[in-house]
């Protein structure tokens, strides 16, 4: 299998955090929220993503090397949804260079409502994405200050996946999912979820971050599934305290 080409960009100095998004989106979609003092940002494109070119010759255990290839040295990981799968591959892949994962709204991790989506995608890839979208937002979220100007930035920015792109990535990870073994994961992990997240209930998060030594769960009050994005105040809250205050994340 040859070496992923992943799309990579870094700002900031300091201690190395790398980035990962959810599926569907990019690099951007962080907008300025991985730029914090004292840390360098490595953010990362999935493969067919943003800047990175698809290619099917992967696993999501591969997918996990590759990021890793882009390390010099331990880094913390910051991962939305999907990004939140990988980041937790990578630290079951490469214990010694994960020294924390945050995820931000924990994945669905599988489970009949993601095959429904992959499926849907391959049929009709906008009429999938329009039903998506529609769950995307909560009504807080909808409420927060400056919403209607991040919908026109983010619709502006946006580059969509291939069909391909999308559902491969679908299918890569459904089947790397069932041989991650969450019990085995050592290094400190919060994960912060929206108590409105139509994609991936939080009860269902609940059950995934129960099997993960020593995982946090902390609740974003009426947050949907892009919390960092509608509630950054609080997200950069939560990052703060765990990178601060857990002795192995500092």
């Amino acid at each position: 299998m040859a070496p992923l080409a992943l799309h990579v960009e870094r700002r900031g100095r300091g201690r190395p955090t790398v980035w990962i998004h959810g599926w569907s989106a990019e690099i951007g979609v962080w907008r300025s929220f991985p730029d914090v003092p004292g840390r360098e940002a490595i953010l990362v494109d999935m493969p067919g993503h943003g800047r990175s070119p698809w290619t099917a010759d992967w696993t999501l255990a591969s997918l996990a090397r590759g990021v890793l290839a882009l390390l010099d040295a331990p880094a913390d990981f910051v991962g939305w949804s999907m990004g939140g799968v990988l980041s937790l591959a990578c630290a079951l892949e490469r214990p010694d260079m994960v020294r924390s994962v945050a995820v931000l709204a924990m994945s669905n991790f599988g489970g009949e409502r993601a095959v429904r989506m992959r499926d849907s995608l391959a049929k009709d890839k906008l009429r999938a994405l329009a039903e998506f979208y529609k769950v995307v937002w909560s009504e807080a979220d909808r409420r927060t200050p400056g919403f209607e100007e991040l919908q026109k930035e983010l619709a502006r920015k946006r580059r969509l996946p291939s069909t391909e792109a999308m559902v491969g990535i679908y299918d890569g990870f459904l089947a790397g999912i069932p041989k991650l073994a969450l019990e085995s994961v050592r290094c400190p992990v919060v994960v912060a979820h929206g108590t409105a997240d139509g994609v991936a209930p939080i009860e269902r998060a609940r059950d995934i971050v129960a099997r993960i030594p020593g995982a946090r769960l902390v609740p974003v009050p009426g947050a949907g599934p892009v919390p960092f994005l509608t509630f950054p105040d609080i997200c950069r809250g939560i990052l703060d305290d765990f990178w601060s205050n857990h002795p192995a994340a500092r």
